[in-house]
């Protein structure tokens, strides 16, 4: 049978982080939540759903702006980063989304490079990974603080695929959120959109593919 990346002919496949490995949106609006609320505001779900996809950069200067927060942007996305590395290091046992592992063992089956680009810091990726238990099935690994850059600009895609030795011709890449898309179309991957209910109403048309569940990748 063989995966649909197989059957594509793809030579690595690259993974977005949260929406598609994990079910994080809810972890972060809860991380997030809890950490706003000191500063003196309610997060609500409508107003973080925009920001699924983005960097905390993006969050942030609009968070100050919107609430009129005297803090600087990094320095809350240091406090905010500390909560999510808390969270993640007292984690146990977290599920990855349905389909993720079976995902991963047979594309490792079939000797298809597998890599990951993410908005993320490079410190929550692996404190994520690890909670998974899925860390040792990545051979790259890219961030958007070693890159400078954030979804939708390409650069976790282009590093990912050049640390896996491949073309972007020859790259296949799963995204749950509108920038993160954008993202991966600009690299030149082959592109699959999964419709995670999680990352609310995100705007995927411009993908290769669709697939409601991961499971319909194998």
């Amino acid at each position: 049978m063989g995966s649909l990346f197989q059957k594509k002919g793809c030579k690595a496949v690259v993974f977005d982080m949260d929406g598609v490995l994990i079910d994080s949106e809810p972890i972060h609006f809860q991380v997030l939540g809890d950490f706003c609320a000191p500063l003196g505001f309610s997060l609500t779900w409508e107003e973080f759903t925009p920001f699924i996809g983005k960097d905390e950069v993006t969050f942030w200067e609009w968070a100050i702006s919107r609430y009129h927060l005297t803090g600087s942007a990094e320095s809350y996305i240091h406090g905010y980063v500390d909560r999510l590395h808390a969270f993640f290091h007292s984690a146990t046992n977290l599920p990855p989304i349905d389909g993720v592992v079976e995902l991963l063992q047979q594309l490792r089956r079939e000797e298809i490079a597998i890599g990951l680009a993410s908005s993320s810091a490079i410190g929550v990726i692996r404190d994520t990974l690890a909670a998974l238990g899925i860390t040792s099935y990545f051979d790259a690994l890219a961030g958007a603080d070693q890159v400078g850059h954030s979804k939708p600009n390409p650069a976790v895609y282009l590093k990912a695929m050049k640390d896996l030795g491949v073309r972007p011709e020859e790259c296949g890449a799963v995204e749950d959120s509108h920038y993160g898309m954008l993202a991966a179309k600009a690299s030149g991957a082959f592109c699959v959109a999964f419709r995670n209910p999680s990352a609310g109403e995100q705007d995927l048309s411009m993908a290769d593919a669709f697939v409601d569940s991961i499971r319909q990748l194998l």
